[in-house]
């Protein structure tokens, strides 16, 4: 990256961060170049704890201006260089969207390498994984437990869009599902840790996957068109299984189809 693109990506870290309201940061959509212009547009989703969404519906203009006034970050006109972000908000899904508009003449990847720098910051100091004390004294035992649950099912959704984008080669979509499933894994992990007494560790487990998304990470600085990719996934696909029976004999939570598992082993072959 070059001096613009890392400032660029440490103010909306650093902005994130002083707000202290989003748990987690994703890739999310697809890099999308117009033919005949030099226009990369990317989606960044930061979900939000559903009750400060229920917050946001009734306050919604007012936050989303404070918000970008955090946010709002414009360059002049720098070599090739303008950057414009966007602030919206969907209610069905709890999430908010920035979107990052970045006007430049380099190649894609480029471009998934800034977006990859500023998500790995965000995963690995989400302030929900220290929720016990900012979100434990206000929830009780149960809407913990629900809140935890909830998180990975919808985790366990979003595994078939890893396959599917795999499939047609989409890989900035394999990438965004992908990213987003191990971080709801390891967030699983930790707060089922202090939810439930356990004896073998599920922290084990957590390592596990935090070291498949470490190898994503380090993915992105090859082709991702190579194997590459699909050997991470396998990795993946060891640390899904892992936590599936974790959950099954530790939780009882009903874990992910073996089929899900077996449909992603027989991408990674391809």
């Amino acid at each position: 990256m070059n001096d613009i693109q890392s400032t660029l990506c440490d103010n909306i870290v650093n902005a994130l961060k002083k707000t202290g309201q989003c748990t987690l940061i994703v890739v999310y959509g697809e890099l999308a170049r117009d033919e005949g212009d030099d226009l990369s547009s990317v989606e960044i989703a930061v979900i939000v704890e559903r009750t400060l969404a229920q917050d946001l519906l009734h306050a919604r203009e007012q936050w989303a201006t404070r918000f970008g006034a955090v946010l709002s970050v414009q360059y002049p006109a720098e070599g090739d260089w303008e950057h414009t972000i966007d602030i919206l908000f969907d209610e069905s899904l709890d999430l908010l969207h920035l979107r990052l508009s970045v006007f430049e003449k380099n190649e894609r990847d480029e471009c998934v390498e800034m977006l990859a720098h500023i998500s790995q910051r965000i995963l690995f100091h989400d302030p929900l994984f220290h929720w016990k004390e900012e979100v434990g004294e206000k929830w009780s035992r149960d809407e913990r437990r629900v809140y935890a649950e909830e998180r990975v099912r919808i985790a366990w959704h979003r595994i078939p869009e890893v396959v599917r984008a795999w499939k047609r080669e989409r890989m900035p979509e394999a990438l965004s599902a992908y990213v987003t499933s191990l971080n709801d894994l390891a967030f699983l992990v930790r707060v089922q840790k202090e939810l439930y007494p356990v004896e073998r560790g599920l922290e084990d487990v957590c390592v596990d996957v935090d070291d498949a998304t470490a190898r994503m990470f380090q993915s992105l600085s090859t082709d991702l068109r190579t194997k590459e990719f699909g050997k991470v996934l396998s990795s993946f696909c060891d640390a899904l299984e892992a936590v599936q029976e974790e959950l099954r004999a530790e939780l009882g939570i009903i874990p992910p189809s073996k089929v899900i598992i077996r449909s992603i082993r027989e991408c990674c072959e391809v």
